[in-house]
């Protein structure tokens, strides 16, 4: 291993796949689960919400402090995706929360977007970040729209996410 080799402070689980990965992380990687992501993509995303508020449906705030897991992959045409697989608070039969790469941006930078459908009608929301990387941790997504039908009222202005 080059850092026995080069006697380098860094274990060897470091230099995996070419990326400085977390082992704990990087055992969770699913090989080209994505075609935008050459190195792997993690198998399961998660994140935290805070701030979300009831409107006319009182079960908005539930998600306040959860934390949301993205596991069911699938790729359709140029977008990748995985989402909670779990109804919606305020409307049964809608995904919750979906995370979506594409390459919109061009030059080689992806798009992470985070859509919210909170309610099934009105309540989608969405989170962008426009250099998003597929092994990443801790990446930041901000709203970019904010689309109220009155169920939900108020919603965080930026996410975290990071590999489970």
């Amino acid at each position: 291993m080059l850092s026995k080799l080069f006697n380098l402070p860094w274990p060897p689980e470091f230099f995996l796949k070419g990326c400085p990965c977390d082992p704990a992380v990087f055992d969770k990687i699913a090989d080209n689960a994505c075609d935008h992501c050459p190195d792997g993509a993690p198998v399961t995303w998660k994140f935290t919400v805070s701030g979300i508020t009831n409107g006319t449906c009182s079960a908005c705030d539930d998600y306040n402090g959860v934390n949301i897991e993205l596991t069911n992959f699938n790729q359709v045409g140029n977008v990748c995706s995985w989402v909670d697989g779990v109804d919606a608070p305020c409307a049964s039969g809608f995904t919750r929360w979906n995370l979506q790469l594409d390459d919109s941006p061009g030059g080689g930078k992806l798009q992470g977007r985070l859509i919210a459908n909170m309610s099934g009608g009105g309540d989608v929301e969405t989170w962008e970040n426009d250099d998003f990387d597929c092994l990443g941790l801790n990446q930041v997504l901000t709203i970019t729209n904010s689309d109220t039908s009155g169920r939900c009222d108020t919603y965080p202005s930026t996410i975290t996410i990071t590999p489970k």
